[in-house]
C-alpha cells in the first residue's frame, strides 16, 4: 500500500461519518433514519470500532421495517467480522431476520386477501 493510502481513508471514512451523523439532526430525518443508522455503523465497523458498531446496530432493531438486502450486507460484509461471532450480533441478525420474515408474510396474506397471488 502506498504511504498515505491508509490515513487518506481513515480519513475520507471519518469525513463520511460526520456528513451521516450531521443528518440525524436534520428535518426528514425519520423517512432515513433506519438507512442512515445502517450506513453509520457499517462506516463504524469499517473504521474497526466495535462498540460504536455494536451501539447502531442495536438501533437497527427498533425500526419497524427492515430491508432483506440490510440483512444480507451484515450477514456477508468483511468489516463485520469484527462483531460477527459476538452473540449480541447474532441476536440483532435474528430479530432483523424475524422481523423481515414477518413482514414478508403479513404482505403476502394482503395480496393473496385481494387475488393478487395464490
Amino acid at each position: 500500500m502506498e504511504p498515505g493510502v491508509r490515513e487518506t481513508t481513515l480519513s475520507m471514512l471519518q469525513d463520511y461519518l460526520c456528513r451521516l451523523t450531521g443528518r440525524l439532526s436534520s428535518p426528514g430525518k425519520n423517512t432515513f433514519l433506519g438507512y442512515y443508522w445502517f450506513c453509520i455503523e457499517r462506516t463504524y465497523s469499517m473504521l474497526e470500532d466495535e462498540e460504536n458498531t455494536m451501539e447502531f446496530l442495536e438501533k437497527l432493531k427498533s425500526i419497524p421495517h427492515v430491508d432483506l438486502q440490510f440483512v444480507n450486507e451484515l450477514k456477508n460484509w468483511p468489516s463485520y467480522d469484527l462483531v460477527r461471532e459476538t452473540r449480541q450480533f447474532r441476536e440483532i441478525i435474528n430479530t432483523l431476520e424475524t422481523r423481515c420474515r414477518e413482514e414478508h408474510d403479513r404482505i403476502t396474506v394482503l395480496l393473496r386477501t385481494h387475488d393478487l397471488i395464490q
